[in-house]
């Protein structure tokens, strides 16, 4: 699978799933290329003459499936401005490289599920079981949202292809920063609830690791539709992280 477990004091590369939903406000706020001569506020909010207002979201989707169908590096430019019958020219116009495509979807997909399980942990209170609940629900449901996708991302953020000699330094600083800010959350809520609730947290950073890697590898192998329903996988997986840490 790619993964590689980080030091405690190096950047912390978590994988999130891509999501559709209610992603909308976030589509122009990431391009990582702007035309020259052009502000990154300018080259986000332009749109070819003519141009249906949503091409720049049909790209990103028409991506989405295809890296997923036929793999990142399997997946041609032309093939994505076919399958949106958009022209090359209107396809470079938003994206002027297939890795700027697949940056955009890993920082619109890990903003996307930081601001859902902030919100849910805030939401949950101060109890450590019912954040850890909270959490594992969002990360799990989150995945399983893009199921596809979902492995390709995964190898993009922990493997040595495809963005690893692609993206510059501040894009690779991005993506670290909130990853980064993923692990921490789950470490705080660890923390506090080793200091106020007992928790069995010999050291955060391990643990944390220990249960994403966990939740991460769901999407491998779960799919809809078998002996077991989305709300009974989630349930099984809150209990082994409430064991994992003394819980259960």
């Amino acid at each position: 699978m790619g993964r590689v477990l980080r030091e405690p004091d190096a950047p912390a590369r978590h994988n999130l799933a891509c999501l559709n939903h209610g992603r909308n406000h976030l589509l122009n706020a990431h391009s990582t290329k702007p035309p020259a001569g052009a502000t990154m506020a300018s080259a986000t909010k332009r749109k070819a003459p003519g141009e249906a207002p949503d091409t720049r979201e049909r790209i990103l989707d028409a991506a989405a499936a295809l890296f997923a169908e036929r793999g990142y590096e399997r997946t041609s430019m032309g093939a994505i401005a076919r399958a949106v019958k958009v022209s090359a020219a209107a396809l470079y116009y938003h994206f002027q490289s297939k890795e700027e495509i697949l940056y955009t979807h890993l920082v619109l997909s890990i903003e996307q599920v930081l601001e859902r399980a902030e919100a849910t942990v805030a939401k949950a209170g101060p109890g450590a079981e019912a954040r850890i609940a909270a959490l594992v629900r969002v990360h799990i449901a989150t995945d399983q949202q893009r199921v596809g996708i979902q492995s390709m991302l995964n190898e993009s953020l922990y493997g040595t292809g495809i963005l690893a000699n692609s993206l510059g330094a501040p894009q690779r600083a991005t993506l670290d920063d909130l990853q980064r800010r993923y692990l921490d959350l789950w470490r705080g809520v660890l923390r506090d609830g080793a200091a106020r609730d007992g928790l069995g947290v010999p050291d955060v950073t391990a643990t944390a690791f220990a249960i994403l890697g966990m939740l991460d590898h769901v999407v491998h192998w779960y799919r809809p539709g078998g002996r077991l329903d989305l709300d009974a996988l989630v349930e099984i997986h809150i209990a082994l992280v409430r064991r994992m840490v003394g819980k259960g």
